[in-house]
């Protein structure tokens, strides 16, 4: 448990967290009281256990899900800021992964139910999101809320948009109209390339919105309508799963 920020762990008081290792890094799972309806993969941003983290695992557990996310700055210097860590992750070993992690959640200690769970992200983390799937990686469906640089490759030699291939799951793609991270341009491609290959693109956009607009935290970015209007239909998306 200490490997989690105490600022983290007050947050989330009724989600009983727990370790398990995961391909050198640790896998952290969060349950509800009650028994999981389902498990979602959950990538954070670049801020990784924070205020906003924890507001999303409540979230979700509060809909009846358990909630897994791979530590993926684990390994990376801690001194570093949050950009300096981004800049050091590599697109095959978040593939491994999040494969790994698919793997652990559909062994016996977490029972069948959870075997192919659904993934989702913020930012980064919808990058990844949409990364895992793309990747084949087993996860059942993505959610990505603003993920950029869908276009570039980290570390390697396919960017997440080239790694689209027959049978990926389905994919929802959310993003403000005022995104200049997440453009419009990488969500058409991305749409494209799911459509070329037979597969299911569901593409939101929300008018006046910035990036991180789903971020209650962001102040300056946060905009209200576009979460409510958001969150309801990735909620709707990720309950399909189930």
């Amino acid at each position: 448990m200490s490997d989690l920020p105490p600022d983290f762990l007050v947050r989330i008081p009724g989600c009983a967290p727990r370790r398990h290792a995961s391909g050198g890094s640790p896998l952290w799972t969060f349950t509800p009281a009650s028994s999981p309806r389902g498990t979602i993969l959950f990538f954070y941003h670049r801020t990784a256990f924070d205020a906003f983290t924890a507001h999303v695992i409540e979230r979700l557990t509060g809909r009846g899900f358990a909630v897994a996310v791979p530590d993926l700055f684990h390994d990376i210097d801690p001194s570093l800021d949050p950009d300096e860590k981004k800049a050091q992750l590599v697109d095959d070993q978040i593939i491994a992964r999040a494969a790994d992690a698919v793997g652990i959640l559909g062994s016996p200690e977490f029972g069948g139910h959870r075997s192919h769970p659904a993934t989702l992200g913020f930012c980064m983390g919808g990058r990844l999101a949409f990364l895992a799937a793309a990747a084949g990686t087993g996860v059942s469906r993505a959610c990505c809320f603003y993920g950029g640089d869908l276009n570039r490759a980290w570390h390697g030699d396919a960017s997440p948009i080239e790694r689209v291939s027959a049978g990926i799951p389905d994919i929802q793609l959310h993003r403000g109209v005022r995104d200049s991270h997440a453009t419009e341009k990488q969500q058409h491609a991305a749409v494209q390339a799911i459509d070329a290959v037979g597969g299911n693109a569901e593409a939101v956009t929300y008018a006046g919105a910035r990036h991180a607009f789903a971020n209650p935290f962001a102040s300056e970015r946060h905009h209200t309508r576009a979460t409510a209007q958001a969150w309801s239909s990735a909620l709707r998306f990720l309950e399909e799963a189930v």
